[in-house]
């Protein structure tokens, strides 16, 4: 997934947090900052959202971001994921 998610198309949390842990998937990383950038709003949003995602065991905080679990098997979370496309909604403009 590429581009900036418009603020008329803002994804709802749980649709962010999906696409965070495609792109932590993928990436193995990912920085608050470009998460931010890709969804138009505020650092702190996507703070709340990976405090959330890290309380569900999908990913772990670290300074600046999230990164996945090195030499584990991924949490169920992460493992649902495995194949699924993006949602819809949050098409590239």
């Amino acid at each position: 997934m590429s581009g900036k998610i418009t603020p008329a198309s803002r994804a709802l949390a749980p649709q962010r947090q999906t696409v965070i842990l495609e792109h932590l998937r993928d990436k193995g990383v990912v920085s608050i900052a470009e998460m931010a950038v890709l969804f138009d709003v505020s650092h702190e949003t996507i703070r709340r959202d990976l405090k959330v995602l890290a309380e569900q065991d999908a990913l772990n905080l670290v300074h600046g971001g999230a990164a996945g679990f090195e030499g584990e098997e991924p949490p169920p979370l992460l493992r649902s994921l495995k194949g699924k496309r993006s949602l819809t909604l949050l098409r590239p403009v």
